[in-house]
C-alpha cells in the first residue's frame, strides 16, 4: 500500500495517482545488481529517484585565532598628580640632606667632646694642656657654695714679694724675686689660704711645682699635674698652671679633724683658673 503524502489517503501499491487527491507518486527504479562471482544474490536495492543521495558533511578543523601581542595603552596620569610626586620627591631629597648634615655635626661634636675628655694626651712625650687666661682670686661665695658655712676674710688681700709667702705658708727655701698673691679666709673653728705665684714662664712655673712637690704627681686639674697633702687635721693641693702656680690649704685651728674632702679643695682651684 502507498499512502499519499499529501492528503494521507491509502493506494495500492501499483497505483500512480492518488485516488483522493489526484497526487502522482514518483516512479520507483528497480536496480538490479550483478551476481558475484560466489554466486550469492544479492537483495534488490530500491532507490527512489526524487530523494538525494546526501553527501556527509566536510568537518573542518576550526582555526584558533591568536590575538596580537599588543600592550595596552597607559593612561596618562593627571598633571596635578605627576607635580605632587615630583614636589614629594624633593621634599624628601632635601630631608635626607638635612639629616645627613645633622649625623655630620653630631660625629664632629663627639670627636670635639672625646677629645677635651681625654685630655691631656701624651703623644711622644708631649702633653697638650689647655691654654691659660688667667687665675682670679676665691671669694667668700665660692668657699660657702663649695665648702658650706659662712666664710669670711680673715685679713686684707696682698701682693708683695714670695719671701713672706715663702716662708710662713709654702715652708720652701726657694724665693724667686717674683711677685705673690695670697689670701686668708676662717670660718668655725677652720681657716683656708690661697697663694698663687706668676712666673715669667710655663717652664719656671713647672720646674718650682716640681722642686715643691718633689716630682709626686697625684691629681691633675685643668689637664695640669697636680698634688694633694692630706692629714686628719689639713688639705693642701698644689698645682701649677700654665706660668701659674697655684696653692690652697684648708686647716683645723684647734686640732679637730678636717670635714672637708680633695674634690672640694680641686673644685676651688677650678674656679680660681680662667681658660
Amino acid at each position: 500500500m502507498k499512502v499519499c503524502p499529501k492528503c494521507h489517503a491509502i493506494n495500492d501499491d501499483d497505483a500512480n495517482f492518488c485516488k483522493i487527491c489526484g497526487y502522482r507518486f514518483p516512479e520507483e527504479k528497480t536496480i538490479r545488481l550483478p551476481p558475484p562471482e560466489s554466486t550469492i544474490k544479492v537483495k534488490e536495492i530500491k532507490t527512489t529517484l526524487e530523494e538525494p543521495i546526501t553527501q556527509p558533511p566536510t568537518t573542518q578543523t576550526p582555526t584558533t585565532f591568536t590575538p596580537p601581542n599588543v600592550s595596552p595603552p597607559s593612561l596618562p596620569q593627571p598633571t596635578s598628580q605627576i607635580k605632587s610626586v615630583q614636589q614629594s620627591n624633593v621634599i624628601r631629597k632635601k630631608v635626607i640632606q638635612k639629616e645627613r648634615r645633622v649625623i655630620r655635626t653630631v660625629t664632629i661634636i663627639a670627636i670635639v667632646v672625646t677629645v677635651l675628655l681625654l685630655t691631656p694626651l701624651a703623644l711622644n712625650g708631649v702633653t697638650i694642656h689647655y691654654i691659660p687666661k688667667g687665675v682670679t682670686p676665691l671669694t667668700t661665695q665660692d668657699l660657702d657654695s663649695i665648702l658650706g658655712g659662712s666664710w669670711i676674710t680673715t685679713n686684707i688681700s696682698t701682693t708683695e714679694t714670695a719671701s713672706y709667702v715663702y716662708t710662713h705658708i709654702l715652708h720652701t727655701k726657694d724665693n724667686p724675686s717674683i711677685s705673690a698673691y695670697y689670701q686668708y679666709f676662717g670660718y668655725n673653728v677652720y681657716d683656708l689660704v690661697e697663694v698663687y705665684l706668676q712666673f715669667p714662664n710655663e717652664t719656671l712655673a713647672k720646674q718650682f711645682y716640681l722642686n715643691y712637690t718633689k716630682g709626686v704627681i697625684t691629681a691633675s686639674i685643668n689637664t695640669y699635674p697636680a698634688t694633694v697633702f692630706k692629714s686628719s687635721t689639713a688639705i693642701a693641693v698644689a698645682t701649677q698652671f700654665g706660668n701659674y702656680f697655684i696653692y690652697v690649704e684648708v686647716y683645723s685651728v684647734n686640732g679637730s679633724p678636717i670635714p672637708y674632702t680633695t674634690t672640694q679643695i680641686i673644685q676651688l682651684i677650678k674656679n680660681m683658673e680662667v681658660i
